[in-house]
């Protein structure tokens, strides 16, 4: 909904804005999520979900990035036993994941990680000015949403 204002005939003039069928984070298993992060976790995916369908596409990619951020420092926290990820930026966060090893390196994690990170500085009128690139579109929500999506099948949290 983007207004709701009261008209002089006394009736409600609600003003939507249509948008696309972003697609649909797959359902998590809340208890698949590391303790050490689950509620901050289930937090940031709530959000994501709220913003798909009321925000601008900017506000998604935001969304999806801090998302994608916290969910991926808890598995990686978890899985090496190092807390210190937690405070990791999303691509530096991707890059020690790379560099770890580990039986099951998810690599389709680590670039679903990349692309929200550097998608998300697209949304930047510095980052546009200096890179030379376009704003954020709703087909670039879209992919955000899928990419998050991807990286929660990736680390094993969904049903």
């Amino acid at each position: 909904m983007i207004a709701s204002e009261h008209i002089i005939t006394g009736e409600w003039l609600v003003t939507l804005k249509a948008r696309h069928a972003l697609g649909v984070l797959p359902e998590v298993d809340r208890a698949k999520i590391p303790e050490i992060g689950r509620v901050k976790a289930i937090e940031t995916i709530d959000t994501l979900i709220n913003a798909a369908y009321r925000e601008s596409p900017e506000s998604i990619v935001d969304r999806a990035r801090a998302a994608a951020q916290w969910c991926f420092a808890t598995w990686a926290a978890a899985k090496f036993k190092d807390d210190r990820l937690l405070t990791s930026d999303l691509a530096q966060l991707a890059t020690e994941v790379e560099k770890r090893s580990c039986e099951c390196k998810p690599e389709m994690a680590i670039w679903s990680a990349r692309g929200l990170a550097r998608l998300h500085s697209r949304a930047k009128p510095n980052e546009q000015e200096r890179r030379d690139t376009r704003p954020v579109m709703e087909a670039d929500a879209e992919y955000a949403l899928a990419a998050m999506g991807l990286l929660l099948r990736e680390i094993g949290w969904v049903i």
